[in-house]
């Protein structure tokens, strides 16, 4: 007796589900680092949402390993890597940056870069409230940036917030309007 085709068809497709495409970097240490310095946050009116941020907390652990990943991907020489890695040093000394992908449901309001932006945005130490020393709008995700974070897609725009430079411990990256407020906690910068 054959089994139905309606029942072999299912178990067949959920064994390929969770199969890695060949080279895949799904699994790399990098991926890891994405994963353990972001945080994520939604505003939602009812059951419909408003805005949605995901933000990458810039370390110099998470520079190191965003600088490393770059050069594998693009296959830099060794002397390009340690020019980036050196220049990433003297950032996170400097200050204490995030990339941050935002998507919001009416597209004039994700203008996080706009002196006239409708968001108020913060960050919360236990020390006090810092207000940004500068925001770049780094636009829609490319292919490259889609490779460095995975979370981000056509849809969301991206920013990179600067802030003084905060030491070790928690924070909370604040984003609000009068859409809401989005709290993004991290538990070490």
């Amino acid at each position: 007796m054959k089994p139905a085709l309606g029942a072999v068809l299912p178990l067949a497709l959920l064994s390929c589900a969770h199969a890695a495409a060949p080279g895949s970097d799904v699994d790399t240490g990098y991926a890891r680092a994405v994963s353990s310095w972001t945080a994520k946050a939604e505003i939602y009116k009812f059951a419909d949402e408003r805005a949605h941020f995901m933000a990458t907390v810039e370390s110099r652990v998470f520079r190191e390993q965003r600088v490393r990943e770059r050069s594998r991907q693009l296959g830099w020489p060794p002397a390009t890597e340690l020019a980036e890695l050196d220049k990433e040093s003297r950032d996170s000394d400097r200050e204490t940056s995030f990339v941050v992908a935002v998507y919001t449901e009416v597209p004039r309001e994700n203008d996080l870069g706009d002196t006239g932006s409708i968001w108020r945005i913060a960050l919360l130490t236990p020390t006090g409230e810092l207000l940004p020393i500068a925001v770049d709008r780094l636009g829609r995700a490319d292919e490259n940036m889609q490779a460095l974070y995975p979370y981000m897609d056509r849809f969301i725009r991206a920013y990179r917030i600067h802030f003084p430079k905060v030491g070790q411990g928690p924070a909370t990256l604040l984003i609000a309007s009068g859409a809401g407020k989005a709290e993004l906690k991290f538990d070490q910068l």
